[in-house]
């Protein structure tokens, strides 16, 4: 069949679809438009080539201040963080192979940051300087837990 935007596929429900109040919406009708929306989506038991890119809104910023952080892929893999205290930075408890990002900025009481011993660091060193920002990349599969820092001043 044939791959759609959503758009598409919204334009060919509205007209194939009516309301079938004379009996014109056909088995044919059904199929064809199922194996469309099949075609145009992405799903986890099958592969695709990816034709176009997707952005990402990180939700609210997240402010670490004490404690221990446990890095959570189910608020997105994109997340914006403020450290603002000292604390202990755990690896990802959720089950599964995955990568997270954080976009780090540096608060105004922030302090240092331990990383759990099973954790594998690797890149420039956190400061404790406010404003400052670093990118992080955490990635856990294989039993194991890597973070890259990088530096973005």
């Amino acid at each position: 069949m044939t791959a759609k935007t959503t758009a598409a596929l919204n334009t060919q429900a509205d007209t194939t679809l009516a309301d079938n109040t004379n009996g014109d919406i056909s088995e044919g009708d059904v199929r064809t438009m199922s194996k469309d929306l099949a075609d145009s989506m992405v799903n986890g038991k099958s592969t695709k080539a990816l034709e176009v890119g997707y952005t990402a809104t990180p939700p609210s910023a997240l402010v670490i201040s004490s404690g221990t952080h446990v890095p959570d892929p189910t608020l997105g893999n994109i997340q914006d963080v403020t450290f603002n205290g000292a604390f202990t930075f755990d690896p990802p408890a959720t089950a599964g192979s995955y990568a997270m990002r954080y976009d780090v900025l540096i608060g105004a009481s922030a302090g240092a940051v331990t990383f759990e011993a099973s954790v594998l660091v690797d890149g420039d060193d956190l400061s404790t300087t406010d404003g400052d920002r670093f990118r992080m990349w955490i990635d856990k599969g294989f039993g194991a837990t890597t973070i890259f820092i990088k530096a973005l001043q």
